[in-house]
């Protein structure tokens, strides 16, 4: 996940989390009340969806960059559907041009209210697992996040395939030397999804349960040999 800036953590945590971090009960009701609802906003839609889906996994409702970097990531990927934002009467929201004015809730305003169903129906479109909300289907063999765009990838070759663009967007030969340190410097930005620090022979994320993994450059050329020829390289 990309995290933009320590603000934006804590926007997360203070608009919506804060009085749910420990209580996963109380965590699971507003959640489904959220997925439940008609229209709701970007932020509320990302929490709810990871939310639902650490609980489902069994792991608890902890405040923490990890948890954070998950909903962010899960926020730019409704964003990317693009999807009409309204106000609560169902009007069409639009960026306010003018001078910003003290009290004004510009975050808000910017952000209005999209379609739950149509979040979930584009994620089970692209073969990402919707939480097992009353009413609503789920996928039998979901994905994980990051291919909203159908087919088998995952968000691992999908962040690959994102390095090999980046190196042809910029004219540079495209090799294994050249996109290991594309990976290195994506980590670095906050642009490599699942990893978080990097140094010359690994990359490191966190699992599931939220303990320090590593990937490292031997595992990278490996893959690299046995899928680069589908790149035509």
């Amino acid at each position: 996940m990309q995290m933009r800036n320590e603000d934006d953590a804590d926007g997360v945590a203070g608009a919506i989390e804060a009085p749910d971090v420990g209580d996963a009960a109380a965590a699971k009701k507003k959640a489904e009340a959220i997925l439940a609802r008609d229209r709701a906003t970007v932020n509320e839609i990302a929490w709810a969806w990871v939310t639902l889906r650490d609980l489902e996994a069994g792991n608890g409702i902890a405040s923490g960059e990890a948890r954070y970097r998950k909903i962010l990531f899960a926020q730019e990927e409704i964003e990317k559907l693009d999807l009409l934002k309204t106000d609560e009467a169902g009007f069409p929201v639009r960026k306010y041009n003018g001078v910003p004015v003290s009290g004004m809730n510009d975050r808000a305003s910017v952000q209005g209210l999209v379609s739950v169903h149509s979040v979930r129906d584009a994620f089970s479109a692209g073969g990402v697992s919707w939480p097992g909300v009353a009413g609503l289907p789920s996928p039998a063999q979901p994905i994980p996040m990051g291919n909203v765009t159908g087919g088998n990838r995952s968000p691992r070759e999908y962040l690959f395939e994102k390095a090999i663009s980046n190196l042809k967007a910029r004219g540079i030969n495209v090799e294994f030397a050249s996109l290991w340190e594309e990976l290195r410097s994506m980590t670095r930005n906050k642009e490599a999804g699942e990893f978080f620090k990097e140094t010359k022979s690994e990359l490191f994320y966190e699992d599931d349960n939220y303990e320090t993994r590593t990937y490292k450059r031997d595992s990278f050329g490996k893959w690299w040999r046995n899928n680069k020829s589908k790149y035509g390289l």
